[in-house]
C-alpha cells in the first residue's frame, strides 16, 4: 500500500506544473517515509519475533531480491 502510494504521489510531483501542489506532493511523501518506520515498530511490539522473521524476508517499500 505504502509502495503505491509513494509511487503515485511521486508521480504526480514529476507531472505537476504546480509549485504549490508539488510541495503539498512533498509533504505527503516525507509524512509516507517517516511514519513507516512507526508502523513497523508497532508492529514489532504486537507480532515480537515472528514480524522481525517477516521484516528479513520483505523490503520496506520494495521486495528484497533473496538469492537461492
Amino acid at each position: 500500500m505504502y509502495t503505491a502510494l509513494f509511487a503515485t504521489y511521486v508521480g504526480l510531483g514529476l507531472i505537476s506544473n504546480n509549485c504549490a501542489a508539488l510541495i503539498l506532493i512533498m509533504m505527503v511523501v516525507i509524512s509516507l517515509l517517516l511514519r513507516v518506520p512507526k508502523e513497523e515498530n508497532m508492529m514489532i511490539e504486537r507480532f515480537g519475533d515472528e514480524y522481525r522473521v517477516y521484516i528479513e524476508k520483505t523490503g520496506r517499500f520494495f521486495l528484497k531480491l533473496q538469492a537461492d
